[in-house]
């Protein structure tokens, strides 16, 4: 009888933590070698999140620490088991509950530009991506009906908007499909494209600015810069040479351990050890020709 109980303690601890056990159910292949597309057999297609397609940065340096401290009692095995596990059950209602508050603080940075996200949908920013292909070749192929495709990359984004309101920053992962007999996608890439910063005194009127056509712009050029990133990863090295690199997150500078993949034009593009390629802007310091004019076109996709 004492086992049984155990076990339904036991199980009761899987719900109340499934996160870890459910990522590791199956790796996702984020190094397939991309095949090299030929124009005219291959398209792409937006799909809406499950979760919301705007968000607020969370601050998770003001939370706090989430946990309910308890003193287990001693003595019979079982008690302390059933201590144990009402704690593990305990915290992960607080920090539910926590990370439900976080959000919705997040959110707020959002509110004075509801009017002009309601109007941006995965329809538009299917849209909006064909006005930033200009300057790829690769992109520029994009165009059979979906029924007469051989390839299709399938773009699932979320874009967070910096506490600043400065910069967005989109996290989006692209499934490319072989159409149509496919029942999983050929390759995986997981891709974060972060915008360069606008002025501090003007980033919400920016924003909201003309019915949101400056935002409009960009969110698409960065949906576009993911696609183009992604699908040019046709020698993918997972053991290249990490270095240390320097890259602005909004207005705050980060610093990772990374494979470059391409530098210029103020950005730096890499792949990170997760193996998710990024897009992001360089700090001041290492910007030398980003007002070269080849790159003036390519800065419309990020300001």
């Amino acid at each position: 009888m004492a086992w049984r109980w155990m076990g339904a303690c036991f199980a009761a601890l899987m719900v109340a933590q499934p996160s870890a056990f459910a990522q590791a159910e199956k790796p996702v292949p984020l190094t397939t070698a991309m095949p090299e597309l030929t124009p005219g057999e291959w398209g792409w297609r937006v799909e809406q999140p499950t979760s919301a397609l705007f968000r607020g940065a969370v601050n998770r340096d003001a939370a706090g620490g989430g946990a309910v401290g308890m003193l287990y009692p001693g003595g019979h095995a079982l008690v302390a088991l059933a201590a144990i596990l009402t704690h593990a059950a305990i915290n992960s209602a607080a920090r539910e509950a926590e990370d439900k508050k976080l959000r919705e603080d997040a959110d707020k940075v959002l509110d004075p530009l509801r009017e002009v996200l309601s109007d941006v949908t995965v329809a538009t920013l299917d849209q909006g991506v064909k006005q930033h292909v200009q300057g790829s070749a690769l992109l520029q192929g994009h165009g059979p009906s979906e029924a007469s495709r051989r390839w299709t990359a399938e773009l699932v984004p979320t874009l967070t908007l910096a506490q600043s309101a400065r910069s967005w920053m989109l996290d989006v992962q692209v499934n490319l499909w072989n159409e149509p007999r496919a029942t999983e996608p050929y390759a995986i890439r997981v891709v974060r494209v972060i915008s360069d910063p606008v002025s501090a005194e003007q980033a919400i009127e920016y924003w909201r600015a003309d019915g949101g056509v400056n935002l409009k712009r960009v969110v698409a050029g960065l949906m576009a810069e993911a696609l183009d990133l992604s699908l040019s990863d046709r020698a993918p090295q997972p053991n290249a040479p990490q270095r240390t690199v320097r890259f602005l997150d909004g207005v705050d500078e980060k610093v990772e351990r990374a494979a470059v993949l391409a530098k210029a034009c103020g950005r730096v593009q890499f792949r990170s050890l997760r193996e998710w390629l990024v897009s992001a802007p360089l700090p001041n310091a290492e910007i030398a020709d980003a007002e070269a004019p080849a790159c003036l076109v390519a800065k419309k996709r990020f300001q």
